[in-house]
């Protein structure tokens, strides 16, 4: 059945951005009062439960007009967070977590590197506006905890390095 969330169109790309940055911009963001309790959690581990989505939404100030739904759908789609499969009601966006200094155990035998190379098409890209895409760990982090084989640890992750169980692995995904 049609719902207000998958039947609901943005046709002012602004409109949709300016949301977005509410989000994105947790980090900096003031938490004024203990009563902000959705925006904590939010703030410290990059969660967003869909028990109490509407208040974080209220809290950060997002447009009542926009359909919660469709906006947590929206972010799973641009790969900006993702469901957690064993907790289906709770989406991970691993984009917002904190800066903070996370410590790899000192018992690991074996780090690699994990490169990314770009090929550009000089007809699609100009040398003008030539640029490396960023966000590249936080896509793979959703990607990798969207197949279901793996789980975030938020609280052991901050922006630059993420911690994912699964397969019996422990991987970090660090940007340097």
């Amino acid at each position: 059945p049609a719902t207000p969330a998958n039947n609901w169109i943005c046709t002012d790309v602004t409109v949709f951005f300016k949301e977005l940055s509410k989000l994105l911009s947790i980090p900096f963001y003031k938490i004024k009062s203990d009563s902000h309790r959705a925006t904590k959690q939010f703030k410290k581990f990059g969660l967003i439960n869909t028990q109490n989505y509407c208040a974080l939404f209220e809290e950060l100030g997002v447009s009542p007009d926009v359909p919660t739904d469709w906006l947590l759908q929206v972010f799973c789609k641009l790969h900006l967070s993702t469901k957690i499969e064993s907790s289906p009601d709770i989406y991970f966006m691993p984009i917002v977590l904190p800066n903070r200094s996370t410590e790899i155990p000192q018992h690991y035998c074996v780090i690699e590197n994990l490169c990314f190379t770009y090929n550009y098409t000089a007809t699609v890209w100009s040398k003008d506006l030539l640029d490396i895409p960023r966000g590249i760990f936080c896509k793979l982090a959703v990607q990798l905890v969207n197949s279901g084989r793996y789980e975030p640890c938020p609280e052991e992750s901050d922006k630059s390095t993420i911690k994912i169980l699964g397969n019996g692995l422990e991987l970090y995904l660090i940007e340097r």
